[in-house]
């Protein structure tokens, strides 16, 4: 199990109703952590829509997860 930081914004921040946790996980990738997360605070969208973030870097949902990693899932953002 391993430990991480998670920051939240806009509908994610509304449904986690937190701004950042830290968690404890065995998820071996973000895309496993943010179906977990999904599932806890019903999100209600798929990852094939989320950006992920890891300690300030954007990457892919199959990046692999380390102890003390910085997350940040960012749900599509739409305005006029």
């Amino acid at each position: 199990m391993k430990t991480v930081r998670l920051q939240y914004y806009a509908l994610f921040r509304e449904k986690a109703a937190r701004e950042s946790e830290e968690v404890q996980t065995t998820a071996r990738t973000a895309g496993d952590l943010y179906e977990e997360l999904a599932e806890r605070y019903h999100f209600g969208m798929g990852a094939k829509h989320v950006r992920v973030a890891v300690n300030e870097s954007f990457q892919g949902m199959d990046v692999e997860l380390n102890p003390g990693d910085h997350l940040v899932f960012i749900p599509p953002v739409s305005g006029g």
